[in-house]
């Protein structure tokens, strides 16, 4: 009998392929999630630049703010300061000098007693009466000035007064001058520590030098009359204003290699004696009546001079003043200095 053999037959799953359809929509939905990641990137990051903003326009206003509330302080400050210096020019010029930043004033009071005194505060600084009669003021820096006493009997003395120690100390007493002498200008290097004095009366002069040792001798101008001096800032060329004939000059002096032996250089005649700025020589043109008319710079290398500025209005050339920067300003008194005596070029 035949036996009947059944086969068995296994059948293997395929795995069905992902309809295109379906991965479309997966892509579109991983599209759709980068997409709102880079959104709420973009809003992070504009609110986050928008704060930064925010808080910069916000700095920036609050230090305009202080810097206008600080120039308004300064202002306020600074009227004061005008108004306090005025109030002791009328009483006490033209004994009144201001240092040169302008923060404290020199003053010789009735009595005959130089007080220092802050300009903004107000506040006393200095006082002290000297034996005789205060004749001069010249700031040094502006912790120290210098101070010309005249006992008229033909002897004058130098000291000097520290804001800062309030002592005084002698610099030299000259002495056998005429009894109508007095301090009529002193001028220095802030390099070389060379000082130059000038002393006169209605008709004659004299000028001493203190040398960078300290030692101190007479300087020559060939028999001039010196009515004015400024030295250069490095100390090498003193100029001057002298008067001859009727007509004042500048001009500058050079010391040879010889001991004391001095050439003198004529500038510009009618002319007046402004100063120097720096190693700048500034004079100007003056008129039949010794007013100044116009203000020339003098270039010592080429020696030519150039037009500064014409002025509108003439006046006595001491009382011009040249800025840092080399802006003219023409001020109701000598600049930088203050003597008893009123002296001009008229």
């Amino acid at each position: 009998m035949a036996r009947t053999v059944k086969r068995s037959h296994t059948v293997m799953a395929i795995p069905k392929q992902q309809k295109p359809q379906k991965h479309a929509q997966k892509q579109r939905h991983l599209g759709r999630r980068m997409f709102m990641v880079a959104a709420v990137i973009a809003v992070a990051e504009f609110l986050f630049f928008q704060h930064y903003n925010a808080l910069l326009i916000h700095s920036e206003q609050r230090a305009q703010k202080v810097s206008l509330q600080l120039n308004q302080q300064q202002q306020k400050i600074s009227l004061i300061a005008q108004q306090h210096l005025d109030s002791i020019e009328k009483l006490y010029s033209p004994l009144v000098l201001t240092s040169p930043n302008r923060n404290y004033v020199a003053y010789v009071n009735s009595n005959g007693t130089l007080k220092i005194k802050n300009l903004s505060t107000e506040k006393l600084l200095y006082s002290k009466t000297f034996s005789n009669p205060i004749t001069f003021l010249r700031w040094i820096r502006n912790d120290e000035v210098f101070v010309g006493e005249n006992d008229g009997n033909g002897q004058l003395v130098l000291k000097t007064a520290n804001l800062l120690t309030g002592s005084t100390r002698l610099i030299q007493t000259f002495a056998g001058l005429s009894p109508n002498a007095q301090f009529l200008k002193i001028t220095d290097s802030p390099y070389t520590n060379d000082m130059y004095i000038l002393i006169a009366d209605s008709s004659s002069s004299v000028v001493y030098h203190y040398d960078t040792d300290g030692n101190m001798f007479q300087t020559h101008f060939g028999g001039l009359d010196i009515r004015n001096i400024s030295v250069s800032e490095t100390g090498d060329i003193l100029y001057f204003e002298d008067y001859a004939g009727g007509t004042f000059n500048v001009g500058y002096l050079t010391q040879s290699p010889h001991l004391n032996h001095w050439s003198v250089h004529l500038i510009q005649q009618n002319a007046g004696l402004i100063g120097c700025v720096g190693n700048t020589f500034y004079y100007a043109a003056i008129n039949q009546q010794g007013l100044a008319t116009a203000v020339y710079k003098f270039d010592l290398q080429t020696g030519q001079s150039t037009l500064v500025e014409n002025l509108q209005t003439p006046t006595i050339a001491r009382y011009i003043d040249i800025t840092s920067t080399g802006k003219l300003r023409v001020l109701t008194h000598p600049a930088h200095y203050a003597i008893l005596t009123s002296n001009s070029n008229v």
